[in-house]
């Protein structure tokens, strides 16, 4: 398993699919604790599943690295900066946050000065 996986499973940095025995889709969960909360488990035990992959003899568990990259531009559509996460951009540009999240959602230019682009906030990709 990929150590930036193991590393970031406590984080919301990964996702989580469940799947059947037969590979069917049952529910996609976008945080290891809510994944947890669902099945009432440990989050201990969630981590240790990726080594296994199956989940009481019943569920196939797939973990998914969430993009969570931050492409910040300035008034003039050049880049300035890609963050790793939207903590570090909002550091960047010192704004909050919840500033930074709310132009991303809305897709504004902030003070006409920077607009932000994340993955999840293309709403013509797929992001489980």
């Amino acid at each position: 398993m990929d150590t930036k996986l193991k590393l970031s499973s406590r984080s919301r940095g990964v996702s989580l699919k469940v799947l059947d025995l037969e590979n069917n889709l049952i529910k996609i969960f976008p945080t290891l604790t809510s994944a947890a909360k669902y099945f009432k488990v440990s989050h201990k035990t969630l981590n240790k599943t990726p080594n296994m992959g199956i989940y009481d003899d019943k569920f196939i568990f797939k973990y998914e690295l969430k993009d969570l990259r931050v492409w910040i531009y300035d008034s003039n559509n050049n880049l300035l900066m890609i963050s790793d996460n939207a903590k570090k951009a909002a550091e960047w540009c010192n704004i909050p946050t919840s500033t930074m999240d709310d132009h991303i959602k809305s897709s504004n230019f902030y003070k006409n000065k920077f607009y932000f682009y994340n993955i999840k906030s293309n709403p013509y990709l797929n992001n489980d």
